[in-house]
């Protein structure tokens, strides 16, 4: 993947779109730990990274990150 596609990553995101993450597994965590996942809304959009609020705090996930496949980024619907 090249460098200019990572980084248009950022036109498939809105800011207020409510979406969930899924964190992968880490070198050296042991396998019978499951993957983290959250959810949350978009509420930053920046040149590398975007910010998603789940309520309890902020937290921030590089494009570089969802294009390798260390973190899932999947648009929820709204309830």
């Amino acid at each position: 993947m090249k460098v200019k596609e990572v980084y248009n990553l950022k036109d498939k995101f809105s800011l207020g779109q409510k979406v969930e993450v899924q964190l992968g597994k880490e070198k050296g965590e042991r396998k019978f730990y499951s993957r983290r996942r959250t959810k949350g809304e978009i509420i930053g959009i920046y040149d590398y990274f975007i910010v998603i609020d789940n309520g309890k705090y902020r937290e921030s996930f590089s494009y570089v990150d969802i294009a390798m496949g260390k973190v899932r980024v999947k648009a929820v619907r709204a309830a």
